[in-house]
């Protein structure tokens, strides 16, 4: 199983964020989430939870966490981010079948979802103010989109 990524939760908003730098090595890439970052957990609706798992199932929790990274970050290519999480859901331990459906259902519903929201930029530049208090040198190390930030 993989390393469980330290998350607090916001629960006034059903996220969680994560308290430590979280890194992932798969697939030959190296994705580092930085410390601060709000997430949602696995965008499974209810109604899936019975056919793959729950948002903050421990199978789902950092391949979830590092494929949004990637969403929002653009660290990697689309199609890359997808097939990293599937590659992470099967190191983890998910079921074959379940890791397929999840992995079918971000390449599918994924493009909508790629290109930055008004709420994308928010959270990118708050996390730049974050991150900029901790050294400057550290964005680097997260693929961290300048660009979005204002930079």
């Amino acid at each position: 199983m993989l390393p469980q990524p330290v998350v607090r939760p916001i629960p006034s908003r059903a996220l969680v964020r994560l308290v430590e730098d979280y890194e992932a090595f798969s697939c030959g890439h190296c994705v580092v989430v930085p410390a601060g970052f709000r997430f949602d957990g696995a965008s499974v609706p209810p109604i899936g939870w019975q056919v793959t798992y729950p948002p903050w199932h421990p199978v789902v929790l950092a391949p979830a966490l590092v494929h949004d990274w990637c969403y929002i970050s653009h660290c990697l290519p689309r199609s890359t981010a997808d097939n990293l999480f599937h590659s992470m859901l099967v190191r983890n331990g998910a079921a074959p079948g379940k890791a397929w459906i999840m992995w079918r259902a971000v390449v599918r519903a994924g493009a909508a979802h790629w290109e930055w929201s008004e709420e994308d930029l928010y959270e990118l530049r708050l996390l730049w103010r974050i991150l900029r208090r901790r050294g400057p040198g550290r964005l680097d190390r997260y693929g961290f989109p300048m660009e979005a930030a204002g930079c």
